[in-house]
């Protein structure tokens, strides 16, 4: 909703079958990053193929920590109901839907590896 600021929508690879960060492995992750975004210590510069179609352009430190402290976070094992399967479904088809309506994109791609032993980096 309009009221509740800017959000973030955050991707993932679930590093388990039941849970997808058991070792808070990505939390971690996410929480350094949105600290170094809050203090002011981090810029985003574009994609190279962004920068080659519409020129060089930079999200810098101040601008992004000023959108950050007003910002929601969706993480679908926060955000999507675990219990109940038909809301479940209902929210992941919509998850399209609220790519398009956050204002910022993570993606949580650390090298990492899954339970099944398979190495999960993108």
């Amino acid at each position: 909703t309009p009221d509740m600021g800017p959000v973030a929508f955050v991707s993932h690879t679930w590093l388990r079958s039941a849970h997808p960060d058991k070792d808070g492995i990505k939390l971690r992750l996410l929480q350094e990053f949105l600290r170094r975004i809050l203090a002011g210590q981090l810029q985003i510069d574009m994609h190279y193929l962004q920068t080659l179609t519409c020129g060089s352009h930079c999200l810098g430190s101040g601008m992004l920590q000023r959108s950050f402290e007003e910002s929601c976070i969706f993480l679908d094992f926060w955000c999507i109901p675990q219990t109940d399967r038909d809301l479940q479904l209902k929210a992941i088809h919509s998850i399209p839907s609220y790519v398009n309506d956050s204002a910022f994109f993570i993606c949580l791609a650390p090298a990492v590896v899954h339970e099944d032993g398979s190495l999960r980096d993108r």
